[in-house]
Order: structure tokens, then sequence, then C-alpha cells
């Protein structure tokens, strides 16, 4: 441990002892990279000064020279410009102008041509006057000729619309309406009628319509009932054509003829009724001809009193005779 000790405190002894001259040789290097680096800069100094005065001296260009330049350079481009798009504008007023001149050139040049017709041979002004001719008449028969259709359509609708008597007939299908508790099968039937047709869109006439049995039964009873009606009917056409539909209204009476059997012993029941009824219809009458149409309505009877449970509806259709 003493040995140890000895080394150490040795060592730095000795370190200590020599750091003196360290610092010494530090400073002297300093003082002399100062010296040098003042020196450099005198040196660069100097040639700053300098350096300008020989470069004019000797001809070369500096940067003010160089700036210069180049501003003169930019205006006399600028000028440049400026001249070539005066030309330009100049090129296009001589392209227009020359362009006029052609323009009344031409126009002089054709001036007397105008003013100096060809002549026209004869035959060429006959054929152009007779063919004139030809178109005028034409136009003229096709106002006669469309003014003649508006006509006969006119006259024709007339003859579908005129006033006149009619007959007609048919059959019919009838639907029952009951109001009973009794279930009701449908019928059918035939109707005829005679009427007067006036004012183009009227027509009054009387209507014949007789019906099958409706047969109706319940769980003690069958029972039937059947009959005719003869109505006083008027008619509004809608349209006058070939093609006239219609609604009506009609009041008349209705003679209806009621059987009940009883099913246990077989006793038959009847009543005769007559009771006034009205007749509601739309339909249509569909001319073939002049005189024959085919007509078609659906209609619902509408009886009272004693009947008054006991509606139904007819759709029928026929012929029908203009005279």
């Amino acid at each position: 441990m003493m040995i140890e000790y000895s080394v150490i405190d040795s060592h730095f002894s000795s370190a200590s002892r020599r750091e003196p001259s360290s610092r010494v040789c530090l400073r002297s290097r300093a003082r002399r990279t100062g010296r040098i680096g003042l020196a450099l800069g005198v040196l660069l100094t100097l040639l700053a000064w300098v350096t300008p005065v020989f470069a004019q001296d000797a001809g070369v260009p500096t940067v003010n020279d160089l700036k210069a330049a180049a501003y003169d350079a930019q205006e006399k481009a600028r000028q440049a410009r400026a001249s070539a798009d005066q030309a330009e504008k100049a090129a296009q007023s001589a392209e227009a102008s020359l362009a006029a001149a052609q323009a009344a050139s031409a126009a002089a040049v054709a001036a007397p041509a105008a003013a100096a017709p060809a002549a026209v041979p004869p035959q060429v002004l006959e054929d152009l006057h007779r063919a004139t001719e030809e178109a005028k008449n034409a136009a003229a028969s096709a106002r006669a000729a469309n003014a003649a259709l508006a006509e006969y359509m006119q006259e024709r609708e007339h003859r579908y619309s005129r006033s006149g008597f009619y007959l007609s007939g048919g059959l019919f299908y009838a639907p029952q309406l009951f109001d009973t508790s009794y279930r009701a099968e449908n019928s059918q039937g035939a109707f005829g009628a005679i009427g007067y047709h006036f004012a183009k869109r009227f027509e009054v006439e009387v209507r014949f319509d007789g019906f099958q049995d409706f047969d109706l039964s319940k769980s003690e009873y069958t029972a039937y009932y059947n009959g005719f009606s003869v109505t006083a009917n008027g008619k509004l056409f809608i349209l006058t054509g070939s093609f006239q539909p219609y609604v009506g209204l009609g009041i008349g009476a209705l003679n209806a003829k009621t059987g009940r059997t009883k099913i246990a012993d077989g006793v038959t029941e009847t009543w005769q009724s007559t009771v006034a009824t009205f007749r509601v219809s739309a339909g249509l009458d569909w001319y073939l001809t002049e005189t024959i149409a085919i007509t078609g309505d659906a209609a619902v009877m509408l009886p009272g009193g004693s009947l008054s449970s006991l509606n139904f509806a007819t759709l029928g259709g026929g012929l029908k005779l203009r005279f």
C-alpha cells in the first residue's frame, strides 16, 4: 500500500511541475496566429480596393456594366415587339382594303350584266305562264274539293241526326236487384220501341219491355215474378255523327204477375199488380248506314208500390231503323 501511494503521488507531482511550460507555449502560438490573421485581413482589403481600378484600366466589364447592358437589351426587345405589332396591324388593314377593293370590282363588273339581262325565249315565257295557270287551277280545285268534302261530312252528319220516325227492337238480359229474403235468379226479355228524332240531339219514344220469370225460393216456398212495362222515354245525344252515345230517362207503368207455391202442400197463390215505374238508361246508336243502326243500352227499372223491392236492370241490344 505504501508503494502504490508513492507512485500515484509522484505522477501528480511531475505533472504539476510541467504545467507552467505548456501554458507559455499556448500563449506564444495564439500571438502568432493573431498576427497572421491581421495581415491577411489587411491584404484582402487592399485587393478589394485595388481590383476595380485595375479592371477598369484593363477594360474588363464590372457588375454595374453588366446590369446596364441587360437593361438596354430588355428595352430594345420591347421596342422590337411594339414594332412587330404595328407591322401586323398594318398588314391586316392592307388585307381588308384589298378585299374591299376586290368586292367593289366584282360589283362593278356584275352591275352591267344585271342592268342588261339576257333575252328570254318566247317559248319559255309561254311555258312559264301555262305552268302558273295550271298551279292556280289546281289550288282552286283543291279548295273546291275541301269545301265539297266539308259539305258532304256536314250533310252526312245531318242525315244521321235528321228529324224523323224510327223503330227499334232487340233482346236484353235482366239481372235482379231485389231487396227480399228470397233467393232470386236472373231473367231475360225483349223490347220494342217507336220514336221520333228531332232537333239533332233529342229523341222521344214509347218503349215496351217484356221479361220472363225471375225464379225465387226460400225454405218453405218457391216463387216467380214476370211482366212487362210501357214507358215514355226522352233521350239526349252527346254526339251527332255515326256514333251517338246518349242518356235517357223514362216514366211509365209496369204490370207484373207474381206467384208463390208452398213446398209442403203444393198450394199456389198468384197476384197481379200494376204500378208506376221509372226507367234510367244510357246507351248508344252506331249507324251502319244512314237508315240502319246498331243500338244498345243499359237501364235500371225502378217500380213503385207493392213491387218497390223488386228492382231489376236490363242490358240489351238490337237494331234501329230510321225513316
